[in-house]
């Protein structure tokens, strides 16, 4: 977990002395907000034994800037997911099923109007070479922000239609994908980090 959340684009971590200077400012000590560790058992389809998995959460609730920000994703609609599945059928394409690793994490920047946000570590960190004193800054959605599933949904907007995908006029999150002929060659349909979609070769 912490190696995917550590990536330069997504998070920096403050030196101590950074940090007991960013606390001692009251206007950016207003920013820091608590995280804490999220623990799952993860069931597999196949009857293999659970994975167990950690997670590290900001806690939203605490967001200096919420209230502020747009928190309202969209989602693939109850309509158009039986276009989805019918078109994929009706053109005998596999169907493919899929979440995003770490899709939060693989966010565009985050931009804040009143200033970066900082992330405080649990008291409980098994990381070496991390004082669970330091401060994080929060370059990214993390999970657990009020406006991560927003930030992402754009993230990933942007680069399925920097692929050539078209949004479809009917439900934002339904996409089509056509060849150099004019001819649909494929269809996605994405609900936050969850994706479904088929297609000829072309269009995989």
């Amino acid at each position: 977990e912490w190696a995917n959340i550590q990536k330069p684009h997504a998070t920096r971590v403050l030196a101590l002395k950074e940090t007991r200077k960013l606390r001692s400012c009251p206007s950016l000590s207003k920013r820091i907000i608590r995280t804490r560790w999220v623990l799952t058992e993860k069931e597999h389809e196949t009857g293999e034994a659970t994975t167990a998995k950690a997670r590290l959460v900001i806690q939203g609730h605490n967001d200096p800037d919420v209230g502020e920000v747009e928190c309202a994703s969209p989602t693939l609609s109850r309509e158009a997911l039986p276009m989805l599945l019918l078109g994929i059928a009706g053109c005998k394409w596999t169907m493919h099923i899929a979440d995003i690793k770490g899709a939060f994490m693989n966010s565009r920047a985050l931009n804040r109007p009143n200033g970066p946000l900082y992330a405080q570590l649990p008291h409980i960190w098994p990381v070496d070479g991390v004082d669970p004193q330091q401060l994080v800054e929060v370059k990214v959605a993390w999970y657990g922000l009020n406006d991560g599933p927003i930030e992402f949904y754009r993230t990933l907007d942007e680069h399925l239609l920097s692929l050539g995908l078209r949004k479809s006029k009917l439900d934002p999150c339904l996409y089509r994908y056509f060849n150099r002929d004019g001819k649909l060659a494929g269809l996605a349909g994405v609900t936050v980090d969850d994706t479904c979609y088929g297609g000829d070769p072309e269009f995989h």
